[in-house]
C-alpha cells in the first residue's frame, strides 16, 4: 500500500492546481490515523511521513481494512457497513448489550455497552494561514497549538437503538445465538450511524459534534486534498499506482471560538 500526495499533482493538475495543492500540503497534512473496531484493525494507529507511507505486510495483515474504513466513513450511506465490518474482539458486546435489554437496564447502560468503530486523524496546520475547510475541527483555545483532532464514529444512536434487538421470530432448529447474529446483518443500519466530532487536542473530553452529519464529507467541505488523503491509500504494487486530488476551497481565518463545546 502507498500513500503519496505529490508524485501524481504534475501528471493530474494543471500548473495552477499544483501550486494551490502544493501550498495546501504546507498548511495542513494528516500526520497520525488510529483506527479502532473495525475488522482487522482492533487498535492500530499509524504514523503518515509529509510525502509518502509505504505500508506493507503479509496478507490478512489489515491493509486492504485500511483502505476500507476510509472508504465507509466517505461514502454516501453509512448503511454500507455491516456486521463483518466489527472486528472480531468487538462482536461479543452485542450479546452483552442484548443481555443488558433483557435485564431491563437503561438505554444509556445499552449503548455504552454496544461496539463501536471509530477513526481518529490528527492533522497538523500551519497557525499563520488560513485554516480553510479544517476551521470547523480547530475548537480549542491555545495559540500555540497546531494540532486538530477528528473523530468519526460507526455507533448505536439513542433514538434508534431499540431497532437493534427487533428480530424475526426465531426458526425452529436455529440456536438463539445463530439467530441473533444473523438478524443483526439487517438491524444494524437500522440502528446504528455515523456520528462526527471535533476533538479539542489539549482537552480530549471537550469535543463538539457535527449534528446531522452522514459522512466526513458533509462537512464544510472537509473532503479537501490533505483531509482525505487517507481514503486514496488502496493496495497496488509500485508500478501501479493512482489518487486523486481536490481543490481545497479558499476561506478566511476564523478567530478561535471562546464558547463553551458540547461535551461528551
Amino acid at each position: 500500500m502507498r500513500l503519496n500526495c505529490n508524485r501524481h499533482l504534475v501528471s493530474l493538475c494543471s500548473a495552477a492546481d499544483v501550486t494551490l495543492l502544493t501550498k495546501a500540503d504546507e498548511i495542513m497534512r494528516v500526520e497520525r490515523v488510529r483506527v479502532e473496531g473495525f475488522r482487522l484493525l482492533e487498535d492500530v494507529e499509524i504514523l503518515l511521513e509529509s510525502s509518502s507511507t509505504v505500508i506493507v505486510g503479509r496478507n490478512n495483515s489489515g491493509k486492504t481494512s485500511l483502505a476500507d474504513v476510509f472508504d465507509r466513513f466517505s461514502g454516501e450511506s453509512s448503511s454500507r457497513f455491516r456486521l463483518e465490518d466489527f472486528s472480531a474482539g468487538q462482536r461479543p458486546k452485542f450479546l452483552a448489550a442484548k443481555q443488558l435489554v433483557d435485564d431491563g437496564q437503561a438505554p444509556d447502560s445499552v449503548i455504552d455497552t454496544l461496539p463501536k468503530i471509530v477513526v481518529t486523524l490528527t492533522l497538523r496546520y500551519d497557525v499563520n494561514e488560513e485554516f480553510g475547510p479544517l476551521s470547523p475541527f480547530v475548537i480549542d483555545l491555545d495559540e500555540t497549538s497546531t494540532a486538530a483532532l477528528i473523530r468519526m464514529e460507526y455507533a448505536p444512536k439513542l433514538a434508534t437503538v431499540s431497532k437493534l434487538f427487533g428480530q424475526a421470530e426465531r426458526e425452529e432448529g436455529v440456536s438463539p445465538i445463530d439467530h441473533f447474529y444473523c438478524g443483526l446483518r439487517d438491524t444494524i443500519p437500522k440502528a446504528y450511524g455515523i456520528r462526527l466530532f471535533a476533538v479539542d487536542p489539549t482537552n480530549p473530553a471537550d469535543q463538539r459534534e457535527f449534528e446531522g452529519m452522514t459522512n466526513l464529507n458533509a462537512a464544510s467541505s472537509v473532503h479537501s486534498a490533505r483531509l482525505t488523503s487517507p481514503n486514496l491509500v488502496r493496495p497496488m504494487s509500485s508500478e501501479n499506482c493512482s489518487a486523486s486530488f481536490f481543490r481545497p476551497p479558499r476561506q478566511p481565518r476564523q478567530p478561535r471560538r471562546t464558547s463553551n463545546w458540547r461535551r461528551n
